[in-house]
Parts: structure tokens; sequence; C-alpha cells
């Protein structure tokens, strides 16, 4: 089986190397384990097939060794953490970091909105905070929902997921399956070539003291 995984890696090399292997080539990694997805994944710019197929999986990956991704539930919504919070809004992908927004998260019996004031945002509408609805549990675990479009470019907004935690302060999601405007439908079509294939969302907050 090792063998067949290095005749497997070689023959990845030879296509990437000539622009062969899309996001669409997934069929090439079925039989691969969780643990030879992350020894790619250790690069500094992983393959977008192999990005996919480890979302695809739910795993997280930690020099060439994977791991399951845990998504703790959120209960019933508390308020344990009502008050307002700072936010800053940032992304995360292979070709780096970049700042995106900021805002004010305003907590009030569990539910989580976005405040009128300090809304920031340079890849959408302003109005898109609307679209923000999060809630929070007596344990602190957040789950949120969030309509936008976080890059520098002509893609369709989408609702991203979001989770995360007060000990962390922090709410993660991803942006990924990404359409582009089309000019020749005029529409958003699936971009398998779009690069980098995601971006991770990032909410990073604090309390704030009045």
């Amino acid at each position: 089986m090792k063998s067949i995984f290095q005749i497997n890696k070689i023959i990845i090399i030879v296509l990437l190397s000539i622009g062969a292997v899309c996001t669409s080539s997934a069929a090439l990694f079925d039989d691969w384990t969780d643990n030879q997805l992350c020894e790619w994944m250790d690069q500094a710019i992983p393959p977008a097939p192999i990005n996919s197929q480890v979302m695809k999986r739910n795993i997280t990956c930690s020099k060439g060794i994977a791991a399951v991704r845990i998504v703790k539930k959120v209960g019933e919504a508390a308020n344990s953490y009502d008050g307002a919070y700072a936010c800053i809004l940032r992304t995360e992908s292979a070709v780096g970091q970049e700042s995106i927004g900021t805002a004010q998260f305003i907590i009030k019996d569990g539910k989580i909105s976005i405040a009128r004031k300090y809304r920031y945002l340079m890849t959408s509408a302003i109005s898109s905070y609307d679209t923000f609805e999060g809630v929070i549990d007596k344990d602190g675990n957040i789950k949120a929902s969030f309509e936008l479009n976080p890059i520098m470019h002509m893609v369709e907004p989408k609702s991203i997921k979001f989770s995360g935690n007060m000990d962390s302060l922090q709410l993660r999601g991803r942006f990924d399956e990404i359409k582009s405007w089309d000019n020749n439908t005029k529409a958003y079509v699936l971009d398998e070539n779009f690069y980098p294939s995601f971006y991770d969302v990032i909410i990073d907050f604090k309390k704030e003291n009045y």
C-alpha cells in the first residue's frame, strides 16, 4: 500500500507541475489515509484538491498527523455573557492574512447581533452585517451565520457558518466553493480554478467595559 501511495504522489507532483490537477480531481485521493493527506497540508501552499478532501473528511492537520475536527454542540441561549464586544474580522488563506472589517457584537439574552455603530467592511456592503445571527449558551459556546463576500474579488456572497466560544474569544468559519462572476452567462458560476480554493473567516472579539 505504501508503494502505491508513493506512486500516486509522484503522479500528482507531475500533474501539479503541468497544471493538470484541479478540485474536480478528488477521486485521486479517495484511497488515501487521513495522515497521507495531512503530509501534503504541511506545504506552504497545499494543492487545492487535497484541501478539499481534508475539509470533506472533517479533519485537521498538524505536522502530518490528522485529527477529527470537533465542533461543540451549542445549547439553548443564555444571558450569562450579555454585553457589548468589540470585533475585528479577518481572513486566512494560502496567500496570507488580511483584515477586512470591524464591528460590535451586542449580546442580549444569549442572542448575538451587530450594533449599528462601529460598522466597517472592506469587501461587502455595510448592510451585510444585518444578516448576522448568533446564539451563545450558558457554557460560552457560540454558533452563528453571516452572509457576505469576505474577499476582494467579484464573487458571490454566501452564508458562512461560524462556531467558537468565550474561552478563545474567536469565531471561525470557512468561505469555499467559490462562485465567480461569468460575463458570458451573466451569473455567478462555481470556479474550480479559483485560488486559493478557500478562505478561513475569523472574528476576534473582546468585552467592552463602560
